[in-house]
């Protein structure tokens, strides 16, 4: 194994080398991390095999990281993180060192993020920087137990990934995806897990403990698009106002209880808006045509059906409370609808260019086109999901009870919690429910362009397992060193080994 320098000094390297989503950074550090791992004697011999895929759905061809050292097993364990990460421009005055944590720890120890961070700088515990804690420290953490996995007598196949895109459309993990089926399948792979090592962090009543997750969350990106009736400004009573209406709408979708999934402390966060606003495109004294907006939602337990079915009921809320407050303009009735509804109701009409345009942009557009041809005189407001389908996925027992058995012989102290809080790839390496739930794909616009709701073609044991830290897509953003240098690697390597002990040991079970 790595020592702990070497590891935080590959994770500095890799802060360093900048890799915002959607930047050259991103296929530049996958391309370094390959030319890494190419000049490992393993690799020089032939044991270990490195590839770069590319992404044939990304737009911007990023590629991703994949390297097997084959085993005798027909079972398999994958380490895996993503690189890609947000942009620095939040550091204000410290964006120059945002990419450099030892300096910018320097600044902080000396007060620039306030006193609170200043002590935790001076500690010499913590490093700061943009990327350190989500998620470079836990790549550099994953490259170094998959290298000390592979140089040992492990038995099954071993993979690492790194991919791009996490923080946008995951093209790279739908890509790895695709790589991997073609791999297990000419292996002969029959079961797998995956390891991602995404961050970690504190949660209230955790007792100081660390933190390992059998899952992870998912989210839907519901949508609402208000189609109103224009009028003049000086006579509002004669249309109705899509922004007024939306704003009404919204405040009641937002922070919602009943959208909250969960119980305890596997319970998800509140929706809240993502985007809100109109589409009008200069100024004049006609009211706006149409208005929309997305919420962020997840769901851990509740399928997409009841989501959408709870998110209609907090529209016709909203929708209900704008009649009241404009009860005496006596205005159009705002109608609302799911996007089926409306396919049904513009089951002849064309659909609009969308070719270029992101899943959002191109679902709003698919739907006011749809609204404006089959219904263009009514009020409406169209419920649909804006953005493709995150599922929530849970490990099977084995799998869950490898990881506690792992985290169990850490030395400090472990959680092992059912989902992890926040979106990861976990999701498309996984099976799920979700994928089951018609009403998805049916109220997902891009669906009538393509297959945009298609399952992911390998069946791995989702498990989360990062560096601590806090302050992720903030510029308080700060990895806890000693856990992500020294016990996360080989917490990695002795977990990868549990897994591949218990995967065996199912398989003699069911013989």
């Amino acid at each position: 194994m790595l020592s702990e320098l070497e590891i935080e000094e590959l994770a500095l390297e890799l802060v360093a080398m900048g890799s915002v989503n959607g930047s050259p950074g991103e296929t530049a550090l996958v391309e370094s991390l390959a030319a890494h791992l190419r000049a490992h004697p393993l690799a020089r011999s032939g044991a270990l095999h490195v590839e770069l895929l590319p992404s044939p759905d990304d737009p911007l061809g990023r590629p991703v990281l994949l390297a097997c050292r084959p085993g005798r097993r027909r079972r398999a364990v994958l380490l895996m993180g993503h690189i890609d990460t947000v942009g620095t421009g939040d550091y204000l005055d410290l964006e120059p060192l945002a990419l450099r944590p030892r300096a910018l720890t320097q600044e902080v120890a000396k007060g620039a993020l306030g006193a609170a961070m200043a002590e935790l700088a001076r500690s010499g515990d913590w490093l700061f920087g943009r990327g350190v804690l989500d998620m470079k420290s836990g790549v550099a953490a994953a490259l170094a137990a998959f290298l000390d996995l592979a140089e040992s007598s492990f038995d099954g196949h071993l993979l690492f990934a790194a991919t791009p895109d996490e923080e946008g459309s995951s093209f790279g993990v739908r890509a790895l995806d695709a790589a991997l089926a073609e791999c297990f399948q000419a292996e002969g792979v029959e079961c797998g897990a995956v390891l991602n090592t995404d961050y970690t962090t504190s949660r209230p009543g955790d007792g100081g403990a660390f933190h390992a997750y059998a899952g992870s969350t998912g989210k839907l990106l519901p949508a609402v698009y208000v189609q109103g009736i224009p009028s003049h400004a000086a006579q509002p009573e004669e249309g109705l106002d899509p922004i007024a209406a939306l704003a009404a709408i919204a405040s009641e979708v937002a922070y919602s209880e009943s959208l909250t999934d969960g119980e305890g402390d596997d319970r998800s966060p509140p929706p809240v808006a993502l985007f809100l606003r109109d589409q009008k495109p200069f100024y004049d004294v006609q009211t706006a045509r149409d208005a929309s907006a997305y919420f962020n939602l997840f769901h851990r337990y509740r399928t997409p059906r009841e989501q959408l079915a709870r998110f209609m009921g907090q529209v016709r809320r909203g929708a209900r409370a704008f009649s009241a407050r404009t009860g005496p303009l006596a205005l159009p009735p705002l109608r609302v609808l799911s996007f089926a509804d409306l396919r049904a109701a513009a089951s002849s009409a064309s659909l609009p260019d969308t070719a270029v345009l992101d899943a959002r942009e191109t679902s709003r557009r698919i739907v006011a086109h749809l609204a404006a041809q089959a219904l263009p005189e009514v009020a409406l407001a169209v419920c649909y999901f804006a953005g493709p389908l995150i599922p929530r996925v849970e490990a099977p027992a084995w799998a869950r009870s490898a990881l506690v058995s792992a985290v169990a012989q850490a030395g400090v102290p472990y959680r092992v919690y059912r989902h992890y809080p926040y979106i990861s790839d976990l999701s498309y390496l996984a099976p799920s429910p979700d994928w089951q739930d018609a009403s998805f794909a049916a109220n997902f616009p891009p669906t009538l362009l393509r297959d945009a709701a298609a399952p992911p073609k390998v069946r791995l044991a989702p498990l989360m397992l990062g560096p601590h830290g806090s302050g992720a897509h903030q510029r308080t953003e700060r990895v806890l060193r000693p856990h992500a240098f020294s016990v996360l690697p080989r917490l990695l390597a002795a977990a990868a080994r549990a897994l591949l002990a218990a995967e065996l040991s199912a398989e003699e079970e069911s013989e």
